[in-house]
């Protein structure tokens, strides 16, 4: 009979799963009492962009701050409760989760927008022009 599963071969698969795990970064925070949120970063000439697909998730469960110019996203994935199963595989993240972004830019926190449609969030944070003043140099006559 032919299974998709493999069974444990003792220490030397186990091994060779932790190796994986270390290795993936998909696959690193399986055992930690914390999930990592994926995310996408990306800007235009005015904005940032922080896009994360986050399924399963009302938006009233996330919550979302900026300052000096880190972006901080956390929320909790309620596991559905089932009964009388069981699972022969357990790939899905269910529990708190958080990111934390360091913007490449300065951002506007106090003017930003966040929007989640289909399961996918995207926050659109302004970039903060500086202007840059030329100072001329004159020659000092003393």
């Amino acid at each position: 009979m032919f299974s998709f599963f493999r069974k444990s071969k003792g220490k030397a698969k186990s091994e060779e799963v932790d190796k994986e795990r270390s290795s993936s970064p998909s696959l690193r925070n399986l055992e930690s009492d914390e999930g990592e949120l994926a995310v996408d970063l990306y800007h235009d000439k005015n904005d940032l962009f922080v896009r994360s697909a986050i399924a399963g998730i009302k938006p009233e469960d996330l919550e979302i701050s900026i300052e000096n110019d880190i972006i901080a996203i956390s929320g909790e994935r309620k596991e559905p409760k089932e009964e009388n199963v069981e699972y022969l595989s357990r790939e899905c993240y269910f529990g708190h989760f958080s990111r934390r972004i360091i913007s490449p830019f300065e951002i506007d926190g106090s003017r930003a927008k966040a929007t989640m449609k289909d399961g996918i969030l995207i926050i659109r944070i302004p970039k903060i022009e500086r202007s840059r003043v030329k100072l001329e140099v004159k020659k000092n006559s003393s």
